[in-house]
């Protein structure tokens, strides 16, 4: 239920710039977290390091979506 509100927030905040903070921050500390606990523990399996994977992928783009949020407030 979690990830599905989530992603509800992080496509709302496709259309809503004023949710874009709050999605970005949301979406950064969920990925942030799994790596941090899959990291931890290890010697997770296939399915797991896939899901590490794609978290890396989002978090890289969750940081450049940031940046160009933060350049476009800067610039404003």
């Amino acid at each position: 239920m979690l990830f599905g509100l989530l992603g509800v927030l992080l496509i709302a905040a496709a259309f809503r710039p004023d949710l874009r903070a709050v999605a970005l921050i949301a979406g950064l500390v969920s990925t942030v977290s799994f790596l941090a606990i899959a990291w931890g523990v290890g010697g997770y399996n296939a399915q797991v390091a896939r899901v590490v994977a794609a978290d890396l992928l989002a978090v890289v783009l969750l940081l450049v979506a940031a940046g160009i949020e933060w350049r476009k407030s800067a610039l404003a």
